[in-house]
């Protein structure tokens, strides 16, 4: 199967290799190319990369443009399309990151409504790559949004039978009810960021916070804290006993190829001051 052009009419992809092995691929006039952003996991006194988060940004003539350009312009495909196709990039690319043992996060956020049968479908494609980007299954995380539950519950079950570890998104915006939570029984958790955000500006509602992180850690599941874009973001995820931490304080997104830091990161010279030794709650 080529996986650019798998289940579509419109035979205008083309997978392009560059002199380094990196992938990319032509979508109509666009050229879409796999980003990562790093998660980090505390350890100690330092923060250490242990994963990634996977993305594709489209370019028009050599520049990033928002994915909203490609879809104004006929000749490019729907979304769905658009998505299987960047996450076939990231799992061939995933070999090109350049540090061995990282888990990688995929999106399965469904910007279109999707047939489960449908033999192109994410999961499908997923599954038909792993062996071929040469990544254990255990390093995978399918990062499932907002639920429509039965359906989010056959692909989080499809996920589990795969040996795929499952993810959940936008913990907090009110999407998942604790029946939901129990019946897909996530390894991942993320926390919504813009619920996250708020609950850093009030000590109260920081410490319910706490209180749900260490709740969370008993089904078991690992919480991902994104969006920290500012010290006291940092501060607060640290507090709660979150176990994974990705924003723009950390690292940027980039593009696959780029170099990276892979050095642990120094909490004190994130925070300007010595971290605690172990989270306030939970």
């Amino acid at each position: 199967m080529n996986p650019v052009s798998a289940g579509q009419p419109w035979g205008s992809d083309l997978l392009i290799v560059d002199e380094v092995g990196i992938e990319s691929a032509r979508c109509g006039e666009f050229i879409l190319r796999a980003t990562y952003q790093p998660i980090y996991s505390r350890q100690g006194a330092t923060l250490e990369w242990v994963a990634v988060a996977g993305g594709a940004t489209p370019y028009y003539q050599g520049k990033p443009v928002p994915d909203a350009e490609m879809f104004e312009r006929q000749a490019v495909p729907g979304a769905r399309h658009v998505q299987r196709l960047g996450q076939v990039l990231q799992l061939r690319n995933y070999r090109n990151i350049g540090i061995a043992g990282i888990d990688l996060i995929i999106d399965l956020e469904t910007p279109e409504p999707i047939d489960p049968d449908d033999p192109t479908n994410d999961l499908h494609v997923i599954a038909e790559y792993l062996q071929e980007a040469g990544l254990e299954p255990e390093r995978l995380i399918c990062m499932l949004g907002a639920p429509d539950s039965d359906l989010a519950l056959r692909r989080i079950g499809e996920a589990r039978h795969s040996g795929l570890r499952r993810g959940i998104g936008d913990f907090g915006a009110g999407h998942w009810t604790e029946e939901q939570m129990s019946a897909l029984s996530p390894d991942v958790v993320r926390v919504d960021d813009a619920w996250f955000a708020e609950i850093c500006r009030n000590d109260a509602t920081i410490r319910l916070l706490g209180t749900a992180v260490a709740r969370l850690h008993e089904r078991p599941a690992r919480v991902l804290v994104g969006g920290i874009d500012r010290r006291e973001k940092l501060h607060v995820a640290l507090q709660v006993g979150a176990d994974l931490l990705q924003g723009p304080l950390l690292a940027e997104s980039a593009l696959v190829g780029s170099e990276m830091n892979e050095e642990p990161l120094r909490i004190v010279d994130l925070l300007g001051h010595a971290p605690a030794s172990a989270p306030l709650f939970g």
